[in-house]
């Protein structure tokens, strides 16, 4: 198991039955089914990203996982991820892989014979589905982790930096160096923000827009994609890879998750958009079929697209 330290003070951790304990300032964190927990409970997120994966086994739950397989395997980050992770391969020890914001854990960071994987999340209930899968799981906050320093190979995160605010953005990207190994790599699923003409439409709209977009999923730190390279580059890592996607084709019901509600009064178009969308996602057979059917439009769209229309944007970065 990783060593630890303490959030507070930065000491070393001593791990006891039920938990840890701090030698300097005394703070204990406490044990909840094998999982040491560094903050409270976090009510928006407790739960509410990969908490009941694995509960149910029936044939809707076979066509999600298929259609999430696909969806990692068209985007290619699965292939990415083992292109990335060959880099940092040791004859002599395993790498130590870090996924903050885990969630329930993601098979395509199952850890094996290379690869040991920690997850960090601030919901313990998905934390008891990521512990099934990864090494070691930890429920602590991504601007104060428990671990010192250089202690990662790579570093990652899925659909986690546009939950953090702007104002906290270099604390996150500073706290990842930190713990990021001297030529580490480092890579990120984010969440931007983007002029596409449906987003600049639904912002004339505020309030709409904050309950909608930003207050739905907690995304309270969309941003355009070059602002999320800047700061990575600010920071003293030198880019390997990026990648915008959703450019265009959006995933079968993003569009009515957004506009089947108020904003379906202000246009008939979003109206006719929403619905349709929204009948699709209804049934997940018919939403796995129209996801495949779509995904060769957007490998074929996104390329001729500028970047700055992403939707989401995957990066990989290298420590300097």
């Amino acid at each position: 198991m990783l060593d630890l330290i303490c959030p507070n003070c930065k000491s070393g951790l001593s791990r006891e039955s039920g938990g840890a304990v701090c030698g300097r300032c005394g703070s204990i964190y406490e044990e909840s089914n094998g999982i040491i927990r560094f903050v409270k409970a976090d009510n928006f997120y407790e739960g509410r990203f990969g908490a009941g994966r694995g509960n149910t086994n029936n044939v809707l739950e076979l066509a999600r996982k298929i259609y999430s397989a696909i969806a990692v395997s068209v985007e290619g980050l699965r292939v990415e991820h083992e292109r990335l992770y060959k880099k940092l391969k040791s004859n002599k020890r395993k790498i130590n892989v870090l996924d903050i914001g885990c969630g329930g854990g993601k098979t395509s960071l199952k850890p094996s014979v290379n690869y040991y994987v920690v997850g960090l999340d601030l919901s313990l209930s998905s934390l008891f589905n990521a512990k099934k899968i990864y090494d070691e799981v930890y429920c602590a906050s991504a601007f104060s982790m428990p671990f010192g320093d250089n202690t990662f190979d790579c570093v990652c995160s899925f659909d986690l930096m546009g939950h953090i605010p702007l104002e906290k953005k270099e604390l996150f990207i500073s706290e990842v160096r930190r713990v990021l190994k001297l030529a580490g790599l480092t890579f990120h699923y984010i969440e931007v923000d983007s002029p596409k003409g449906y987003n600049n439409w639904a912002k004339k709209y505020p309030s709409l827009y904050q309950r909608h977009f930003v207050d739905l999923e907690g995304h309270i730190g969309l941003e355009y994609y070059k602002n999320v390279m800047q700061r990575f580059e600010r920071n003293g890592f030198e880019l390997l890879r990026h990648k915008g996607i959703a450019k265009f084709v959006l995933p079968p019901g993003e569009f009515s998750k957004r506009f089947n509600n108020e904003y379906k009064k202000k246009n008939a178009l979003i109206k006719a958009l929403a619905l349709l969308d929204g009948l699709i996602a209804s049934n997940t057979m018919t939403k796995v079929l129209s996801g495949i059917m779509l995904k060769p439009f957007s490998l074929f769209l996104d390329p001729l697209i500028s970047d700055d229309y992403s939707g989401l944007l995957y990066v990989a970065f290298k420590k300097e």
